[in-house]
């Protein structure tokens, strides 16, 4: 709303210049929650022990794959490098998870919330979930 006033107050009134004023906070706000989503994921990761080390994806790969990030988790895992995708709530992972992007790397991708809601405690239980839903897939190929 403030950038609809904004808009206002600088002279504009057509409703075409006003939605295209909003349109553009809209994604201002999608890009600050999604870089803060990954700055949390960061801060996270370095803190939980499982994760060995994580790096960003190559921009080929966030464009291409969704992928935000790859990490190598603690050997007693005995998992590959894993990608990751980051979403900003549960219901971004839900939606994610039910999509026709998520059947493509067959499952074996860790999706987690790390929106502004998420907690270490929270962040910790969802990647432990995940390793334990990838390594049954990769159990059940066998």
């Amino acid at each position: 709303m403030n950038a609809v006033f904004d808009s206002i107050r600088q002279g504009n009134s057509s409703p075409d210049e006003l939605i295209k004023a909003a349109r553009e906070a809209e994604l201002d706000k999608i890009v600050e929650i999604r870089m803060k989503s990954e700055k949390r994921f960061k801060y996270y990761a370095k803190r939980l022990k499982a994760i060995k080390s994580f790096r960003e994806a190559d921009p080929l790969d966030d464009v291409y794959e969704g992928i935000d990030f790859w990490v190598s988790l603690d050997e007693k895992f005995n998992l590959p490098e894993l990608p990751v995708q980051i979403k900003s709530s549960f219901k971004d992972v839900t939606a994610f998870k039910q999509g026709v992007p998520f059947e493509r790397p067959k499952g074996i991708e860790i999706v987690t919330n790390t929106g502004p809601s998420t907690k270490f405690k929270g962040f910790n239980r969802q990647i432990f979930e995940e390793i334990s839903r990838i390594k049954e897939i990769l159990e059940n190929r066998n």
